[in-house]
């Protein structure tokens, strides 16, 4: 099979200092001054309802790159891992191991030299970090950053994020973040458009409930854990994750094995 290359057109423009400043620091983010100019047009084409063609999307362009968790069993589940700039519910009941899962993931992170957050608004950061420390011992926590959720707004937490420029994020839990409904909450419409713009992948926990909440309708992936009674295993189903043929039977996992 042939390479494929891309048809380059020379287009000169004068640009205002404020503008080539702008774009200047987005293409910091997206690796080039070109990939920022495509970037900020397709959000212009998909907010203007112009809509993408087939056409539009090669086959170079389409490549899912897939971020691990850290659970072998679970990433060879999802065909390698959760892909890139998806926001991933984790659900169940207290104490089934979703904050543990959670560890899994930001570790996995920062041992392949990825920045990463993480936000409680159940326990202490310092709770949180023992518990990291007990699971994998001092590695790898260089990339790593815990907040203690609980007197942050959503405001506070964008801010952190602009700043630190993570590529993994966790939300432990969302049950105990105020806000309301997604749809009617600019505050956390900006969250989402801002991690979805910059393709951070998000896991965020939310305590099980007896009907689906809208964060399991507009994430990208749902991952339910479980534990029968007497036994330490973790049986995970993969609910949802898009563009990936999910397993049909649940998985069983030992969270704490090394």
């Amino acid at each position: 099979m042939g390479r494929l290359f891309t048809q380059r057109k020379n287009i000169h423009t004068t640009l205002d200092q404020d503008t080539h400043r702008l774009l200047v620091s987005q293409s910091e983010v997206y690796g080039g001054m070109n990939q920022a100019i495509k970037c900020g047009l397709e959000r212009l084409c998909d907010k203007s309802g112009l809509g993408v063609n087939c056409s539009d999307i090669g086959e170079n362009n389409y490549e899912i790159k897939r971020l691990k968790i850290g659970i072998l069993k679970l990433d060879q589940a999802i065909k390698g891992g959760v892909p890139e700039g998806f926001v991933v519910v984790i659900r169940g009941k207290p104490g089934v191991g979703k904050t543990t899962l959670c560890l899994y993931f930001i570790r996995e992170g920062a041992r392949v030299g990825e920045k990463c957050l993480f936000f409680s608004f159940i326990e202490p950061a310092r709770q949180i970090i023992s518990l990291y420390k007990q699971i994998f011992d001092n590695s790898h926590q260089d990339l790593l950053r815990f907040y203690s959720g609980w007197g942050l707004s959503l405001d506070n937490i964008l801010s952190i994020i602009r700043d630190y420029a993570p590529s993994r994020i966790v939300l432990d839990s969302v049950n105990l973040q105020p806000g309301g409904l997604f749809r009617e909450n600019l505050l956390w419409r900006n969250f989402w458009e801002h991690v979805k713009t910059h393709r951070i992948t998000c896991f965020i926990t939310e305590i099980q409930t007896t009907h689906p909440t809208e964060f399991d309708y507009v994430s990208d992936g749902v991952l339910t854990l479980t534990k029968k009674s007497g036994s330490s295993d973790v049986f995970t189903e993969v609910s949802k994750m898009r563009l990936t043929h999910i397993p049909t039977n649940a998985l069983s996992l030992k969270l704490w094995e090394k």
